[in-house]
């Protein structure tokens, strides 16, 4: 070793001394650092815990509430629809009544239709409508409609009306 001069030999105690020193204050700093920085991360993670358990309280209360409205709606449209179902069989009813008035005041008998294939005149209708009237003249094409399609076109298109209404219905 090399030997120190006699006059520096009392600093070199002192200067141990305070290296000594700021070796334990630095020590102390960062255990100090580290000790807050764990709290604040402990905050940290209450806080957001915290705020999480209102995020999920808050995010149900709205599930439940978007549920009831959509119920609420739900049952708006299904009374909407057993109305429009309703008024569907009344009207449909009273259609397929017309529609049979119409199938027993215009039936054409078999012969008549044959007759009028033929060549020659049209023959009478059975029913009180068209009995003793020239609806389009002598020389009239004959078109003939049996009372199953005509049945089937009223049912459809009271149906269709029916949906059209109701769809127009939905948005007030």
């Amino acid at each position: 070793m090399i030997p120190l001069p006699a006059t520096l030999r009392p600093y070199l105690l002192g200067a141990a001394g305070i290296a000594i020193l700021a070796a334990a204050i630095w020590v102390w700093r960062i255990d100090s650092l580290r000790a807050s920085h764990k709290a604040d991360a402990a905050n940290v993670r209450r806080e957001y815990a915290l705020f999480r358990e209102q995020v999920e309280a808050k995010s149900t209360q709205a599930l439940i509430a978007q549920k009831a409205v959509n119920a609420a709606q739900e049952q708006k449209w299904k009374e909407k629809a057993d109305v429009a179902d309703q008024k569907h069989e009344t009207e449909l009813a009273a259609a397929n009544a017309a529609a049979e008035r119409y199938i027993r005041d215009n039936r054409l008998l078999r012969q008549a239709v044959d007759r009028g294939a033929s060549g020659e005149a049209g023959g009478a209708a059975q029913g009180d409508g068209a009995q003793g009237s020239d609806r389009s003249g002598a020389e009239a094409d004959l078109v003939a409609v049996t009372a199953d399609d005509v049945r089937i076109c009223t049912e459809n298109t009271r149906r269709l009306i029916d949906v059209r209404d109701w769809a127009l219905g939905l948005n007030p």
